[in-house]
């Protein structure tokens, strides 16, 4: 058995990981003891437990490893207290937790008064020691300390806000306070993130309840995390798409014409290799990574469905790749009100090419979001302040007096998020953009009806949506 003190690695696995994508698997097994590895799958957030530990276990005995099933499910609420499975737990070597819905684990692995499950503790435990855990998808979302998201998508979650619980529909933006396991404290994370388009969910709620990070890992990648929770906390991408790290820190977020607005959330995007040093907030670009030289032109016609499967990435890296261009837009495919997103390439902004053309990667693009109704009637109002304590007792006001600001912006506290009770007027040139977009498309289509049959081919509803738990 693994004799060491420090922790295990942490694999946070976006989800929809390709069944000959050796690469993620076998970093597991390795961490596990590679042939003296013994790996324990918990399923329980399955709708059919057995059937997805067998598939699991299929994948990685086929890679070498001894894999058993640790039968924990949420429809035997007292399988995640059993000893004899917490004793199975303790013998295990590195632990996978696969997908569904992560609310099942806290149903079958939590007690009710907030303790960890006999089982939990053992991997807790065992984890504390050197052994590594990895979860995918809902697996991946239980790791997460507080405010774990719990469903919703992007569009909903910008027009509405958050709502703490678990709710059974993808049009409200759930979250539960007091977290999942509780692994992952450093920032909110999030799955399948480019594939759903779940930017927009993912920044209301950071907003709504003061983190100032988020970790969005895509499809078929992880985000590998060494000393979890330490001072020494790093982390480094592995797979084939990318993660997403955005940064609220100085973000700024309020009302335009009545619907919520954010300025200034900076975003990195990290493929294979790259490492990121979330104590520092640096990230390190992998070697075989090179600088961009963009093209003169300018970018691609605008999204009109900005949220729907790789969209809002496409963009970026199309800008990215745009020399004649500081800028580009796209919109939601809802009109009742639409949002507009805004990319901005800001000083800071690299973009980033594995293949010596095209950008693959970049760090610090700005993003906003802000209502395309372009009404001048309305008035900036009182702003959702990003350090708001909402189900998170590491993030409390303490009735600390705000520091001033320059007109025309909200007050910042100490942290660079903003405080709450703060009010904006938003700047004209953004509201501009937005009321110009929207225009535009809408006299390019038609009206707003005939959007639907822009969607390129190949994206279902289902897919656009993104909202679905996991």
């Amino acid at each position: 058995m693994n004799s060491r003190t420090s922790p295990g690695v942490l694999m946070l696995i976006g989800g929809a990981t390709a069944e000959d994508t050796d690469v993620i698997f076998d970093e597991l097994i390795a961490h596990a003891g590679n042939e003296h590895s013994r790996i324990g799958v918990v399923s329980a957030a399955g709708d059919n437990p057995r059937k997805d530990a067998d598939e699991a276990i299929a994948l990685l005995t086929a890679r070498g490893a001894k894999t058993e099933w640790i039968p924990v499910t949420s429809s035997d609420l007292g399988s995640g207290d059993d000893p004899r499975h917490a004793a199975h737990a303790r013998a295990m070597s590195g632990y996978l937790l696969t997908g569904g819905d992560q609310c099942r684990y806290i149903e079958s692995m939590i007690a009710p008064d907030g303790r960890d499950g006999a089982v939990l503790a053992s991997i807790r435990r065992r984890v504390a020691e050197g052994a590594p855990l990895a979860g995918g998808s809902a697996g991946m979302q239980i790791l997460a300390g507080h405010n774990m998201i719990t469903r919703g998508r992007s569009y909903p979650a910008l027009l509405d806000g958050s709502r703490p619980g678990r709710f059974d529909t993808d049009e409200t933006l759930g979250h539960w306070p007091a977290g999942g396991f509780g692994f992952v404290t450093s920032g909110l994370v999030d799955t399948h993130f480019d594939a759903r388009g779940r930017h927009g969910r993912s920044i209301r709620l950071a907003a709504d309840t003061g983190h100032a990070r988020v970790y969005g890992v895509g499809e078929d990648t992880a985000l590998v995390v060494t000393g979890a929770g330490t001072t020494s906390e790093s982390m480094r991408v592995l797979g084939s798409t990318g993660v997403s790290i955005l940064d609220l820190r100085s973000a700024r977020a309020g009302e335009v014409d009545g619907h919520w607005s954010i300025q200034g959330v900076k975003w990195s995007y990290l493929t294979d290799g790259d490492t990121y040093a979330p104590t520092e907030w640096r990230v390190t670009k992998g070697a075989a990574r090179f600088p961009v030289t963009p093209d003169d032109r300018r970018p691609r016609s605008a999204s009109t469905d900005i949220f729907s499967p790789y969209a809002l990435l496409d963009t970026a890296l199309d800008l990215a790749a745009a020399g004649a261009a500081a800028e580009t837009t796209g919109t939601t495919l809802e009109q009742h009100p639409p949002f507009v997103v805004t990319l901005t390439k800001n000083p800071q902004f690299t973009p980033y090419s594995a293949n010596g053309a095209s950008a693959t990667s970049f760090t610090d693009l700005s993003l906003d979001i802000c209502c395309g109704f372009g009404s001048t009637r309305g008035r900036s109002k009182q702003g959702d302040g990003l350090n708001h304590a909402q189900g998170n007792p590491d993030r409390t006001t303490h009735g600390e007096s705000p520091t001033p600001a320059c007109p025309g912006t909200p007050s910042l506290g100490k942290d660079g998020v903003m405080s709450a009770n703060t009010s904006r007027r938003y700047p004209p040139e953004l509201r501009e953009r937005a009321v110009r977009m929207v225009a535009e498309v809408r006299e390019d289509h038609g009206s707003d009806w005939a959007w639907p049959r822009w969607l390129r081919i190949g994206t279902t509803e289902t897919l656009r949506k993104g909202g679905a738990s996991g």
